[in-house]
C-alpha cells in the first residue's frame, strides 16, 4: 500500500471506522475513522476503489464502533 494518503482519519473517539480484513493478513486493520455516516460512506467508497485498483483481496468493512457491529461488508475479490 502507498504510504501516502490523502484526507487520511484515524482516530478511536470517532463512531465509524473503514476496515480492512485481508485474506494474506492475521488482523484487521483500521484504514480510515469517519466523525459521521456521510463520511464514513465517503471514506467506505474511496477505501473501495483504491484497494479493487491495487486487487487486495479481502473483505472492506464499515464499522460502528461503539456499537460494535458491522454496517456494510464488501467482499474484494
Amino acid at each position: 500500500m502507498s504510504s501516502v494518503r490523502m484526507l487520511e482519519r484515524i482516530d478511536p473517539r470517532d463512531p465509524f471506522a473503514i476496515v480492512l480484513r485481508a485474506d494474506d493478513t492475521a488482523a484487521p486493520v483500521v484504514l480510515q475513522t469517519a466523525r459521521d455516516a456521510d463520511g464514513a460512506t465517503v471514506a467506505f467508497q474511496t477505501e473501495r476503489q483504491r484497494l479493487k485498483q491495487r486487487r487486495v483481496v479481502g473483505d472492506l468493512l464499515l464499522v460502528h464502533q461503539k456499537k460494535a457491529r458491522t454496517l456494510l461488508r464488501e467482499p474484494l475479490r
